[in-house]
């Protein structure tokens, strides 16, 4: 019997593991088990919605861009409207506007110094 003394010990331990798994197992397919969650296991799967979203930093250019400048030369040049920004203009539309005081008094100094 020296050749069979070790299988009985094998032939247990795969017994006993073929009767935990039985015992076990459906438990973890079924969720009801805490050691689903402990190990990891087993998941639940639901059906959900998920927003998928790329970050990424850099910087945007224009694929073309016109620079429009003021001929005005001092800091009186205030600005009463503006077209918005990024706003698509046609020819003849208003860009901006500056306020006329300061140089409406330029013109009748200018008209009182000629005389």
């Amino acid at each position: 019997m020296s050749h069979l003394s070790g299988r009985p010990l094998v032939v247990a331990a795969v017994a006993f593991a073929a009767l935990a798994a039985v015992l076990v197992l459906p438990g973890w397919r079924a969720g009801g088990s805490d050691l689903s969650s402990e190990t990891g296991l087993v998941a639940r799967v639901e059906r959900r919605t998920f927003d998928v979203r790329a970050v990424a930093v850099g910087d945007l250019q224009p694929a073309s861009s016109t620079t429009i400048s003021s001929g005005i030369r001092s800091n009186r040049g205030k600005i009463l409207e503006i077209a918005d920004d990024g706003a698509r203009v046609e020819e003849g539309d208003l860009l901006v506007l500056f306020d006329a005081t300061p140089f409406e008094e330029d013109v009748r100094e200018a008209e009182v110094a000629l005389g």
